[in-house]
């Protein structure tokens, strides 16, 4: 079959869904990836996949421009002979499966997150819900990746075929192996994604700097959104070098390695990757105690879960956390390896979709 996996950026396909795309064109089938294309578009090409840019803004509505994505996707689907659609994020979900719709073309959608349109009961939350309803009407399969957004989409009677729900992409057990854990005392604390409000990244730096205690650091590794400059500055010159910031970087791993902990103080998520790929590297966790987290960090036994949006919890969190010996932090490090070992092993998930694929492609 050709199939053509539809997504809003390249580093979350190489990050997160290569294994799936290698697993899905060793089983013989043609893989075309359908983004915008970017800096990773060479590296999927290098590893044998067809690469063809669409237009697609990752942020934001425009009903001119995504009627035109829905145009240009349909005409590809069409000039391509595409047999299968596989979709990842909002956007691709909702047009790349609509134009599939309208082409008699199966389709599988992936739902990696509700965003934060489906934060409040307002307008907005109506449209996307209208237009999901209609694009996955036919969809021959829907993957959810926490047990939340499936009981959202079935209260708003989005769903009208099979779905299932995935451990989010699992992780990747042989990239990410278990570090040897820190040995120094002063215990240094990693965050890692876009410094956005979404992201908890403000009420983080807040608990950081309302705790009097200086036996550990805070480093920040991402990109910070231009409207939250001011505030991400002031915070870390507030906190008199209790938070480093690190910019952008590509190698989590070596952060990793000097880190005793990883904390994700998100307002929402899908399936947590960052969370899976510390647990991975044999890491304890703090997150906040919301689908696509709690599902990861089992409390007091790998890491401490806290009340999202509350830089109170957060506090409470870290001090549980910074109060153990640096024994059982290691204990907590081992028992991360062991849960993501059973439970989101990567491989896990190349099955689920070869399985699925092999059943569209008998029918």
């Amino acid at each position: 079959m050709k199939i053509a996996v539809v997504a809003n950026f390249g580093l979350g396909l190489f990050n997160f869904r290569l294994e799936v795309l290698q697993g899905i064109k060793d089983a013989g089938h043609d893989v075309i990836i359908f983004y915008p294309r970017d800096e990773y578009a060479e590296t999927f090409e290098n590893n044998g996949f067809q690469v063809i840019d669409i237009s697609l803004s990752r942020r934001g509505m425009n009903p001119i421009e995504d009627f035109k994505l829905y145009r240009q996707l349909k005409k590809l689907f069409k000039a391509n002979g595409i047999d299968l659609v596989v979709t990842y994020t909002i956007k691709p979900n909702i047009y790349a499966s609509k134009a599939a719709q309208r082409l008699n073309i199966p389709s599988i959608a992936n739902i990696t997150g509700l965003g934060t349109s489906f934060e409040t009961d307002g307008i907005m939350r109506k449209i996307i819900a209208t237009m999901y309803r209609s694009s996955l009407k036919k969809a021959r399969h829907v993957f959810f990746q926490n047990d939340q957004n499936l009981e959202v989409f079935q209260k708003l009677e989005i769903l009208n075929g099979p779905f299932s729900i995935l451990p989010g992409s699992g992780v990747n057990l042989e990239k990410f192996q278990s570090l040897p854990y820190p040995e120094d005392s002063h215990k240094h604390i990693l965050f890692v994604g876009r410094l956005m409000e979404s992201k908890g990244i403000i009420e983080l730096m807040e608990a950081i700097n309302e705790m009097e205690r200086t036996d550990f650091t805070l480093h920040v590794v991402g990109m910070y959104d231009q409207n939250l400059h001011d505030f991400v500055e002031g915070a870390i010159e507030k906190s008199n070098g209790k938070i480093v910031m690190h910019g952008y970087k590509t190698n989590i791993s070596d952060y990793l390695l000097t880190s005793h902990a990883l904390i994700n103080p998100s307002h929402h998520e899908g399936m947590s990757n960052v969370l899976l790929e510390a647990a991975a590297c044999a890491r304890p966790l703090l997150a906040s105690n919301i689908p696509g987290c709690k599902e990861i960090v089992n409390e007091g036994v790998n890491g401490f879960l806290f009340e999202a949006k509350s830089s109170e919890s957060i506090q409470h969190a870290l001090n549980k956390f910074l109060d153990l010996p640096l024994v059982m932090n290691h204990e907590m490090g081992d028992e991360s390896r062991r849960w993501v070992e059973e439970h989101f092993d990567r491989k896990l998930i190349v099955k689920e979709y070869l399985e699925l694929i092999k059943e569209i492609d008998h029918d």
